[in-house]
């Protein structure tokens, strides 16, 4: 539901969602003809790309201060 109205805002390019449980972030991007394309990042050594600013941080470090249970 949350994500149907982030979705509405022409402006937003990318929705991330950063599991707190596991090594694990999902990645929407905004594509043509409202459509938007999902990645699903799984592994610590995989590299998040947020090409509308030019970002990329490892996976690794975005979550290297949480102890998962």
């Amino acid at each position: 539901m949350k994500f149907r109205r982030y979705r509405e805002i022409e402006s937003l390019t990318d929705y991330i969602l950063v599991d707190p449980d596991q090594a694990r972030i999902e990645q929407f991007t905004r594509g043509q003809a409202h459509t938007w394309i999902f990645r699903d990042c799984q592994s610590a050594c995989e590299i998040l790309l947020i090409e509308s600013i030019g970002a990329s941080v490892p996976i690794a470090r975005i979550h290297e201060r949480i102890e998962f249970l």
